[in-house]
């Protein structure tokens, strides 16, 4: 164990300057106070590296041994002075110029939680680069080690040796974060899930990652529990990826749960396939000018007939008409609902290249 370099020693804040781990040695304590940016080395931007800023850096090197053909780098904040953390890269270089430089890892969780960084390489002498590297104006006081293994070694990273030690503990117990359930509808995919305690919840975060790729993949968004749809606990939470999506793309989500102890579980992972519809566009329903009467709003990209359909909560149509030869067209059809009962409906609008459906109450 070393003191901060921020204060005791030389901060290693340029490549040629790296400092070198040793594997398996004992963490190193370090700050990124004093460290500054180094344009002359910094990666690449996006989408070459998920680095998102160039403040406060700091530079590490290990080199492969023989008998390992797993490494992984470990950084685990004690301290910071804004909730962003770090975030860091793992790069495969022979030196410090970056047109050599081959990104193998990076994680940032802009959060206070820890980094693993993982790479398989079984030929020994090769030279690594990490790359740590604060938000603009966060200073984390962290430790940081390199170690080799035999076989790989996310089998047994934290987070998941974490999920597992709760498992074993309180096997009676429901998971902190049940199952989680994805749809691709109306050119998006809602995710849902449920706690058993909202008090219990510090904030979530839906996390994108490539099907088989190394845990937590892309942040696309950070909830708090007490903002996010759903305010009963009988009720789920909701959240809606909306994009770019490509035909029969494969879509991975996990959803991270942070507790106010500190502790951080991931749910089961679930994927779904994306199916666009590229030439209709039906918004939400809204109320009418009556009661009883509600409006649809539409955009045809292309000449088809659409179909309008109210199905009940058993999936049952109720209603259905069909608009022939439909061509580019923005508008609106009408929904008269004042001789059906109260409850929830679904309008599906179906068109050439599928269908969209949006929920209402009939009150």
């Amino acid at each position: 164990m070393i003191f901060p370099l921020a204060i005791w020693g030389q901060i290693p804040d340029h490549c040629a300057e790296a400092l070198p781990l040793r594997l398996g040695a004992s963490p190193l304590l370090l700050t990124n106070e004093g460290a500054t940016l180094t344009p002359t080395t910094q990666p690449a931007g996006r989408p070459t590296t998920c680095i998102e800023s160039f403040e406060n850096d700091l530079w590490f090197t290990f080199r492969t041994e023989a008998e390992y053909a797993w490494y992984a780098v470990r950084i685990e904040p004690v301290g910071c002075n804004t909730p962003a953390g770090l975030q860091a890269l793992l790069i495969r270089a022979d030196s410090c110029a970056p047109a050599g430089f081959v990104y193998v890892d990076c994680q940032n969780p802009q959060s206070e939680s820890g980094l693993a960084l993982f790479t398989r390489d079984e030929t020994a002498g090769r030279p690594y680069l990490i790359h740590v590297d604060g938000y603009d104006g966060t200073q984390c006081t962290f430790t940081i080690a390199a170690t080799g293994y035999a076989t790989d070694p996310r089998e047994l990273d934290d987070l998941r040796r974490q999920e597992l030690d709760f498992a074993r503990l309180a096997p009676e117990a429901e998971r902190p974060l049940p199952m989680l359930d994805a749809t691709f509808l109306n050119n998006e995919v809602e995710l849902q899930w449920q706690t058993q305690s909202r008090a219990a919840v510090q904030f979530f975060q839906v996390l994108l990652y490539p099907e088989g790729q190394p845990m937590p993949g892309m942040v696309l968004a950070t909830l708090d529990p007490q903002q996010t749809v759903g305010t009963e606990l009988s009720l789920p939470y909701r959240f809606r990826h909306q994009a770019e999506f490509v035909e029969d793309q494969r879509l991975c989500y996990r959803v991270a749960w942070y507790s106010v102890t500190g502790q951080k579980y991931y749910s089961p992972p679930v994927c779904v396939i994306a199916k666009p519809v590229p030439d209709l566009y039906v918004g939400e329903v809204t109320s009418g000018p009556e009661k009883g009467i509600f409006r649809v709003h539409y955009i045809s990209k292309r000449k088809q007939d659409l179909t309008f359909q109210v199905l009940n909560q058993e999936g049952q149509v109720q209603k259905e008409v069909t608009l022939k030869r439909v061509g580019l067209q923005d508008g609106d059809m009408e929904i008269d609902m004042r001789s059906f009962p109260p409850g929830n409906y679904d309008v599906r609008v179906i068109g050439k290249g599928g269908f969209f459906q949006r929920r209402f109450e009939l009150e």
